[in-house]
């Protein structure tokens, strides 16, 4: 058990890390996602490619918050606090 909190307090094992199948439908929509927004960077110019990559960024953002507080409201605490 010490080994394991150990682990995890330096950073050894990733709660968060995990690998998605690559037949999954997630998988598919985010290589079709990645396949548009390279060809739409190749075609954009200015201020439009500007926009598309403030709009990745700021979806980036979403999906990671969401995922945050999936994680959060989806946790137990390890060690409970006294």
């Amino acid at each position: 058990m010490r080994k394991t909190l150990e682990d995890l307090y330096y950073g050894e094992i990733r709660p968060h890390d995990r690998e998605i199948d690559m037949d999954s439908e997630l998988e598919k929509a985010m290589g079709r996602a990645e396949r548009c927004e390279e060809k739409l960077a190749v075609m954009l110019e200015g201020e439009a490619k500007a926009l598309l990559l403030r709009l990745i960024d700021a979806d980036n953002e979403v999906s990671s918050s969401v995922y945050s507080c999936f994680q959060a409201e989806n946790s137990t605490d390890i060690v409970k606090p006294r």
